[in-house]
């Protein structure tokens, strides 16, 4: 199993490369991969999501672009703010592990648990047990024989004010995003490096006899996403769903 840890320098590109690799793998033109970085400043919309509860000026002066998935789809409300979060991209082939469980559910789990958090898994989401607070959530897809996803884990707090990021109308009645955001640097004051992120993913997979070999983008992989950033760039792209979200 291919094992990343590349970073990606414009955060604006994204969505472009979680296109790009998953792809290409689709294509058959790369190999099963599991790419672990650490996520930059970014708005993340799914693929049908509308923008009309961000608050997009604001966003971008504060340094936060806003990408949208070309290849998760979610409900009209979903967004998430990502500020210097870890995440977990993956396609894999005939998967012999169940990804859901294994790369997600109990491997975010296990890591939340060693910083001392106690959480519990609903629906997509880990949050902290008892309450609504989500440390964790994730996208999936499966075409054919190919499996993949993607997740983002919470470890510090985004320096924003989130009221001015979530517009949301006192009408509506419905989990308020702001409430419902934590990570590991507000729940116990730690702020996790990457490099004992790496480890910790590194022993877990090893643990359960997942091979894994060190590896980057290929060539194949970065000529889907190149061809791709002009789209995923685009205004047309990022705001086409502007429509009156459903939130009932």
């Amino acid at each position: 199993m291919r094992f990343i840890t590349e970073e990606i320098i414009n955060p604006a590109l994204v969505t472009a490369y979680e296109e790009g690799m998953i792809l290409s793998r689709e294509q058959d033109l790369s190999e099963d991969f599991i790419w672990l970085w650490k996520h930059p400043k970014v708005i993340y919309l799914t693929k049908n999501a509308t923008i009309n509860h961000i608050g997009e000026e604001y966003v971008r002066e504060v340094g936060y672009p806003i990408n949208r998935s070309g290849i998760f789809e979610g409900t009209v409300k979903s967004a998430v703010i990502a500020g210097d979060d870890y995440s977990i991209l993956c396609s894999i082939k005939n998967p012999t592990f169940d990804i859901k469980r294994v790369l997600y559910k109990d491997l975010w789990q296990k890591i939340a648990s060693d910083y001392g958090v106690v959480t519990e898994f609903v629906g997509n989401d880990i949050i902290v047990r008892g309450t609504t607070r989500k440390l964790f959530g994730m996208v999936y897809r499966e075409v054919g024989e190919f499996h993949s996803g993607h997740c983002m884990f919470s470890t510090t707090t985004p320096d924003v004010d989130l009221s001015k990021v979530f517009l949301i109308r006192d009408d509506v009645r419905m989990f308020n995003p702001i409430d419902r955001i934590t990570d590991i640097q507000k729940e116990t004051g730690i702020i996790p490096k990457k490099e004992e992120i790496v480890e910790k993913v590194k022993n877990y997979l090893d643990n359960l006899g997942i091979i894994i070999a060190e590896d980057s983008i290929s060539k194949s992989e970065q000529d889907i996403i190149s061809s791709l950033e002009k789209k995923h760039l685009s205004t047309e792209w990022i705001t086409y769903e502007r429509i009156k979200p459903d939130f009932n």
